[in-house]
């Protein structure tokens, strides 16, 4: 039995056909074939010591000119075991709903899980959710193997991969294709970290995801059905699909502008309501953690490493200077200045720049909160930050050192890894980055600057892997390119 859960998401009847449980046929006449996902997963979303959340999406209605199908729902289901070395434990079978008005995307989270915990799913779905007393048979449908964290215990080390802006869009199907080769790359990478006895915690892909408007004004998204489409095309594409299915581990995604369009931030949705409505319904389906019910577009993550995703575009305010609203600024500080957090690795996950890249854009344009974040950080005494961003379609990483408008060195030092252009198109940002960011105002605020010059920035299609140490407070970043290809390596210490 050892040999067929050695890989996830392959050919799913690999000597499993012999389980037995709730609703699961043990022969197939007089049973109900549980089907793969056609397009778009399995994928893990979410994972705690005691649950996981996987998405995945059942049939999508073609339209057609000579005819027209009738609307339906499809039904989720999924079985799920305990996994011991060579034994497998009690099955047990769940459905989870696939609305045709949701394109037949669905959400399903398994509670109560045992901390630490190897398990195996059989995950699928149905075109008809009337299943009535038949049995099931799970011959033809996905298979996820995964391990809950322990119980609420800080890992010593974690590792994750990280990137983001992969132009796809409507119209562009040379770049599909092109743009889909780093997920190659990257789920090579995890094997080879996997044989050399490493693990990956988590995959975190940090803005534009999509591009709905990845030709500019030709063909961009308005309508939840185009959205829709858009997703399923990037999530759909061999690679992707196969990282995806094949990962272990969460995939977490927060967005950026192109989810929606170019700039995109509270002020102008409101000038669109329609199409934002479609453009957010269309990312809480395909990327928030818990679809439709994720309560705000900013999340936290202790899976590995302790991740606070923000969100720097919903409830973006450029006209009132407000990058975040005052009820994420609070649970971004209150997150920081947790006890069970004091000495571990923190990771704040931000879609723009924070200390690389001085533009309106990016935190620079948002002084005041900018300040207000360090103010608590440096006043708090709260260490061992960092920073995860994207936007700008290049790559670099430096430690920034605070010192207070009179020149005295506040003692802090942040560490900001940009990581961008998993399959960009422009690079205009390249040249703007930065070893110093100036936020004094007469005799208040910081400077922040590095004391060794930036490596050479990176301009090719890209990822990397962030591996850190709680003990150590050592944190080892690795850039690749999409044949993994190792660019650079760099140790950072943040004690």
């Amino acid at each position: 039995m050892t040999k067929s859960l050695l890989r996830i998401g392959s050919i799913a009847c690999l000597l499993l056909m012999s389980f037995e449980g709730v609703k699961a046929s043990d022969g197939l006449e007089d049973s109900i074939g549980v089907k793969e996902f056609p397009k778009v997963g399995p994928i893990i979303r979410y994972i705690t010591s005691t649950s996981i959340t996987l998405m995945g999406q059942g049939d999508v209605l073609k339209k057609h000119l000579f005819h027209h199908s009738t609307p339906h729902d499809n039904i989720g289901v999924a079985a799920l075991r305990q996994f011991n070395g060579d034994e497998l434990g009690e099955e047990s079978v769940v459905t989870f709903p696939m609305k045709h008005k949701d394109r037949h995307v669905g959400h399903l989270t398994l509670d109560s899980l045992k901390p630490g915990q190897k398990y195996v799913v059989r995950i699928g779905y149905l075109s008809s959710p009337d299943m009535g007393k038949s049995k099931l048979n799970f011959e033809n449908c996905h298979v996820v193997r995964f391990c809950t964290p322990k119980s609420d215990q800080l890992e010593e080390e974690f590792s994750i991969l990280t990137g983001s802006c992969r132009r796809i869009g409507r119209k562009t199907s040379d770049w599909a294709k092109e743009g889909d080769h780093i997920f190659k790359g990257m789920e090579t990478n995890i094997l080879n970290a996997e044989k050399l006895g490493g693990r990956t915690d988590s995959i975190a892909f940090t803005g534009d995801q999509i591009y709905a408007d990845a030709m500019g004004m030709l063909f961009p998204a308005k309508t939840f059905y185009e959205y829709g489409r858009v997703h399923e095309k990037a999530f759909s594409q061999e690679h992707f699909r196969s990282l995806a299915a094949n990962f272990s581990g969460p995939i977490h995604m927060t967005r950026d502008d192109h989810e929606l369009w170019n700039d995109a931030n509270a002020e102008e949705e409101e000038k669109y309501p329609e199409q934002s409505a479609a453009a957010h319904k269309a990312y809480s389906l395909f990327q928030r953690p818990f679809g439709k019910k994720t309560p705000h577009f900013w999340y936290t993550t202790s899976n590995g490493a302790e991740m606070f995703f923000t969100d720097t575009r919903s409830e973006r305010r450029p006209s009132k200077k407000q990058l975040i609203s005052e009820e994420q600024l609070t649970a971004l500080t209150t997150w920081l200045s947790a006890d069970s957090r004091k000495n571990a690795l923190k990771i704040i996950v931000t879609s723009v720049p924070i200390f690389l890249l001085s533009t309106e854009d990016a935190w620079s344009g948002y002084p005041e909160q900018y300040r207000k974040l360090l103010d608590h950080i440096i006043s708090n005494n709260i260490k061992h930050v960092m920073f995860i961003s994207g936007d700008a379609h290049c790559q670099n990483d430096g430690m920034f050192h605070a010192y207070k408008a009179d020149g005295q060195d506040t003692g802090h030092a942040f560490l900001e890894v940009l990581v961008s252009g998993l399959f960009a198109v422009a690079r205009n940002k390249a040249g703007l980055l930065g070893d110093t960011i100036d936020l004094r105002t007469e005799d208040k605020g910081y400077l922040l600057k590095t004391k060794t010059p930036l490596s050479p920035t990176l301009t090719e299609n890209l990822f990397a892997r962030i591996s850190g140490n709680n003990t150590t407070k050592e944190v080892t970043v690795e850039v690749f390119n999409q044949k993994n290809e190792r660019l650079r390596k760099t140790l950072y210490n943040l004690s």
